[in-house]
C-alpha cells in the first residue's frame, strides 16, 4: 500500500512528512468541528491537545524533525499571508501613523524587560537579544482568532490590537535575519546584508501594494474595471 505513496513522495522521509501533515490537518479539522458544536473557542483546545499528546505531556505523538521544520515554515507563511489578506497597505500605513506610539511602547514594555532579564542572569548579549524577541512578539494567529470568535473585529479595540500585532510582525523582518546571523556565528557584514535584504524586500512589497494597487488589480484580474 505504501509503494505508490513513496513513488509520489520520492523518499520514505518525504512520504512520512506528507502523511503527518495530512493527519495533522484531519485532526485539527475534527477539533474545530467539535469546538464549533459546543460553541467554545478552538484556540485553547488546540493548545490543550498539543500539550497533552506532545512530548511535554503523555508523549502519545512523536513527529519527525522534517515535519516540525516544514510545519513551522508553512505556519509562518500562512500567518503573514492571512494578515496581508485581512489588512491592506493603506490601512496599515494609516494605522501606523495614528498609533505608532503604541508600537514603540510595546517594544519598551515587552522587549526591554526580556533582554534585561537575560543580562541579569548573565546569559550574554546574544541570549538577551533572543529572550527580548521571545517576550516581545505576540501570537498574531491566536489573537486574531480570538478577536474573530468574540465578534470584536469591527471595534476600535480590535483595530488597536491588530495594529500592534502588525507592528510586531514587521519588526520581525530585520530582527530574525540579524538573530539568525548571530546565532550561526556569521560576520557582522553578513548580518547587515541579511537585514538589508529583508528590509528592501519588505519595503518593495509595501510600496507596490500601497502605490500600485489599482494597476496590479487590473493585471491580475482583467475583469476589474479601469479607474
Amino acid at each position: 500500500m505504501i509503494e505508490p505513496v513513496l513513488a509520489l513522495g520520492g523518499s520514505a522521509e518525504t512520504a512520512l512528512t506528507l502523511a503527518e501533515i495530512g493527519a495533522l490537518l484531519l485532526g485539527l479539522g475534527v477539533i474545530a468541528f467539535v469546538a464549533a458544536k459546543i460553541r467554545f473557542s478552538v484556540v485553547p483546545i488546540y493548545l490543550l491537545v498539543g500539550l497533552v499528546v506532545g512530548q511535554g505531556g503523555f508523549g502519545l505523538i512523536s513527529l519527525s524533525q522534517d515535519f516540525l521544520d516544514l510545519g513551522a515554515q508553512i505556519g509562518a507563511i500562512l500567518l503573514l499571508l492571512l494578515l496581508g489578506l485581512e489588512h491592506s497597505a493603506p490601512d496599515l500605513a494609516k494605522a501606523f501613523k495614528e498609533r505608532k506610539s503604541a508600537g514603540f511602547f510595546d517594544v519598551a514594555v515587552n522587549f526591554i524587560p526580556g533582554a534585561a532579564l537575560a543580562l541579569l542572569f548573565g546569559w550574554g548579549p546574544l541570549a538577551a537579544l533572543a529572550l527580548g524577541g521571545i517576550s516581545y512578539v505576540s501570537s498574531s494567529g491566536i489573537t486574531s482568532e480570538l478577536i474573530r470568535e468574540s465578534g470584536w473585529r469591527r471595534s476600535e479595540l480590535s483595530r488597536r490590537i491588530v495594529t500592534i500585532l502588525v507592528f510586531e510582525d514587521l519588526a520581525l523582518a530585520p530582527y530574525l535575519p540579524l538573530l539568525t546571523s548571530l546565532v550561526l556565528g556569521l560576520s557582522a557584514v553578513a548580518g547587515l546584508i541579511s537585514v538589508s535584504i529583508a528590509l528592501i524586500v519588505t519595503g518593495i512589497i509595501l510600496i507596490i501594494s500601497y502605490r500600485g494597487k489599482a494597476q496590479w488589480s487590473r493585471i491580475l484580474n482583467p475583469d476589474v474595471p479601469s479607474a
